[in-house]
């Protein structure tokens, strides 16, 4: 069974002391919950008592409260304007403050929803109806909880080129479906024109078109892509899309677009970081801070991929064998090998 992380809003197993995701710790059965705090921040906003109501008695007999006409039920409560003019004939007007969410306040019916309820009861908004901001709520990429005409993706929110929070977005109208060209209002944006379940990813950056890959599925530690794909998982566990799979030895993946490392069992295919640079024997930190066709291996430098049987390397290299010591090569990958100097 799951629950809601009051901190980051994703979904968590019941018995987690702390959240896997933001190490918030998961409030007891006893905590106040968020929607008490906010029932309360909405009385002293307001301005109306949340206390005791008219004609309620204290322990010691006397009782409390004011003499105006308050009526409540089990969902509203309904105060008679005090300002109506005494020369009107008509009813008296009232305000009703419920605990439904209205279209525009419905941040709260983001915290009301669990896993088992689905997405379809709430949708949010930037501005509440008060007037006042509220941040967008995160969703999880794994589970679809975003409103029915959105998906959840991952996107960068720092601008610092890196995948470090997921929002929900629109889907647009006749999106694409998976492998087929995509564009995206920005690399990382999380912006883009592809289907529900589908992110726009492997953009050229000389054309800036992409194609539509598969979020994964299943649970982030045993994730579950389609065949020939493999689930890449990066910055922080944020980003988890399929990726096709490729042979290093080959570079087979589409122009611009490099073979690299997803562990020491895959080699997808990857866009090049935006970095500058890269090119055979530079410095690099990630597998992609290298260009198409090189990868940062041994000595954290740039390193051309080879085919043990067909070399091929320049003069002043060797073709070695499996770059990753300590681990075997998978099936099918024994052939592959990189460009060490002499």
């Amino acid at each position: 069974m799951l629950r809601i992380c009051q901190g980051c809003h994703r979904h968590v197993h019941v018995d987690e002391e702390s959240c896997p995701f933001c190490d918030d710790p998961l409030a007891t059965a006893g905590a106040p919950g968020r929607a008490a705090l906010m029932t309360l921040a909405v009385c002293v906003g307001l301005g109306f008592s949340c206390g005791p109501k008219t004609g309620d008695t204290t322990a010691s007999g006397t009782e409390t409260g004011t003499t105006d006409d308050t009526t409540a039920g089990p969902d509203t409560e309904t105060t008679t304007d005090p300002t109506t003019d005494p020369t009107d004939t008509g009813t008296a007007s009232t305000t009703t403050v419920g605990t439904t969410p209205t279209t525009e306040d419905s941040y709260d019916s983001y915290d009301a929803v669990s896993f088992y309820a689905g997405p379809d009861p709430y949708t949010y908004s930037e501005v509440d109806s008060y007037g006042g901001d509220l941040p967008v709520p995160p969703c999880d990429t794994f589970i679809f909880d975003c409103a029915p005409d959105e998906k959840c993706v991952p996107y960068d929110d720092s601008g610092d080129g890196t995948y470090d929070d997921t929002k929900c977005v629109p889907i647009v109208e006749d999106p694409f479906g998976p492998g087929e060209p995509c564009t995206s209002a920005g690399k990382q944006s999380g912006e883009d024109d592809c289907a529900i379940g589908l992110v726009c990813g492997l953009i050229d950056p000389d054309t800036g078109m992409g194609v539509c890959l598969s979020l994964c599925v299943g649970e982030p530690n045993a994730p579950v892509c389609p065949d020939d794909t493999t689930c890449v998982s990066k910055d922080g566990g944020v980003y988890n899309v399929c990726h096709p799979d490729c042979d290093p030895a080959l570079q087979d993946c589409a122009d611009n677009i490099g073979c690299y490392p997803a562990d020491a069992d895959a080699f997808t295919c990857d866009a090049p970081t935006s970095d500058p640079g890269g090119g055979a024997g530079e410095p690099c930190a990630l597998h992609n801070d290298c260009q198409p066709g090189l990868s940062c291996l041994e000595g954290n430098v740039c390193s051309a991929f080879c085919d043990v049987n067909d070399p091929g390397c320049p003069p002043e290299f060797t073709c070695t064998g499996w770059p990753f010591s300590g681990d075997p090569p998978p099936e099918g990958l024994e052939h592959v090998g990189f460009c060490a100097a002499n």
